[in-house]
């Protein structure tokens, strides 16, 4: 209070009185000082509370990821340089059947069969000297994986690699893909089942359409016979219908069996043409007598208009005498009762016509 100065062992100007050294500091150094030391503990517990702060943030972001991860149906595995497993999440307990504590520090091959440990070493080796940061693992053959228990199961897989202090880490996500494998086998097995049935089914129809065709041939040449009295009257003229009758009915059966057995020829791809060249006025005259008894039951006007100068046709007898009959008939069905149907055919130069009309 006086102003007299005196020492104090605190750091400040260095004087020189009466030959002795001493440290002199004013009280408002010393409050200078205090007030440097609160703001420096003050800073520390800022930085402190802001350390807490930021690591607190970064644990909760590490246990969100592992919630994430855990919440994933594939299996998460992270390893080392050296394949040792560091990480393995719900996803792959689940798939694998090993607890997350069972598996870390050991080599990811625990975790595939050992007759793949060699090809799966040339893999990574591979990999590693690649550009690649990641590659689909079942890409190149299929994948096999194995459970704690022994089994194995086809596998869908890719891993990514990354650098840690000059060191690769990798990235492995792996599906068990057993229930699309065994849908796939299901679909191959029933789709072989489905073409050795149609394989039988085309058989069965040649098989029988030929047998069918030999005796209908027999009797529609029989009642034509019958229906014509070649070798004499049969007494009733009710004979003579019925005959004509067996006939119709034989022509148009044989019709249906010829369809039956072109649809089974195209389907086993052997259809063979016997193509020559045919006179269209004779492949017309084969024709006509079969529409007319569809358009005789319900008075049907059934005309041709054939060109005296037509030229052959190279073609197959059979197919254009079946593709004539085809749309005749379908001509005398769907035409309605006292209708029209007619047949021309001209040739013009190099061009022939056939052309079918109807009511």
């Amino acid at each position: 209070k006086s102003g007299k100065r005196i020492p104090v062992p605190l750091s400040g100007a260095l004087i020189q009185e009466n030959n002795q050294d001493f440290i002199w500091s004013s009280v408002e150094d010393i409050s200078d000082l205090k007030e440097a030391q609160h703001n420096l503990q003050r800073a520390n517990d800022d930085l402190e509370n802001r350390v807490l702060e930021r690591t607190t943030e970064l644990q909760t972001l590490q246990n969100n990821l592992k919630n994430i991860l855990d919440l994933a149906p594939e299996a998460i595995i992270t390893a080392d340089s050296r394949l040792t497993i560091q990480s393995f999440n719900t996803g792959a307990e689940r798939i694998f059947g090993f607890k997350e504590e069972e598996v870390l520090k050991q080599s990811i091959e625990v975790l595939m069969p050992k007759r793949l440990h060699e090809t799966h070493r040339k893999h990574v080796e591979d990999f590693n000297k690649s550009k690649e940061i990641y590659r689909l693992m079942d890409n190149r053959q299929e994948l096999t994986c194995l459970r704690k228990d022994g089994t194995e199961f086809p596998a869908a897989a890719s891993v990514s690699k990354h650098d840690v202090d000059g060191a690769p880490v990798y990235t492995v996500m792996i599906q068990d893909v057993t229930a699309r494998w065994q849908a796939a086998e299901s679909l191959r097995l029933a789709l072989a089942e489905a073409e050795r049935a149609s394989q039988a089914k085309t058989d069965f129809l040649a098989t029988m359409s030929h047998e069918l065709r030999t005796p209908l041939n027999a009797i529609i040449g029989f009642s034509e016979t019958m229906a014509s009295e070649y070798f004499g009257a049969l007494g009733s003229d009710r004979y003579v219908e019925y005959a004509q009758d067996i006939k119709s009915s034989g022509q148009h059966l044989l019709n249906l069996i010829n369809d039956i057995l072109d649809l089974s020829v195209i389907e086993s791809g052997k259809r063979h043409l016997e193509k020559e060249q045919l006179p269209l006025h004779e492949i017309i005259a084969e024709c006509a007598p079969m529409v007319t008894e569809f358009t005789k039951q319900k008075e049907i006007v059934f005309t041709e208009n054939i060109s005296e100068k037509l030229p052959n046709i190279y073609a197959d007898r059979r197919a254009l005498k079946q593709i004539l009959l085809n749309i005749l008939i379908n001509a005398a069905k769907f035409t309605p009762k006292n209708g029209e149907i007619s047949l021309t055919a001209t040739a013009r130069n190099t061009d022939l016509a056939i052309e079918i009309c109807d009511t």
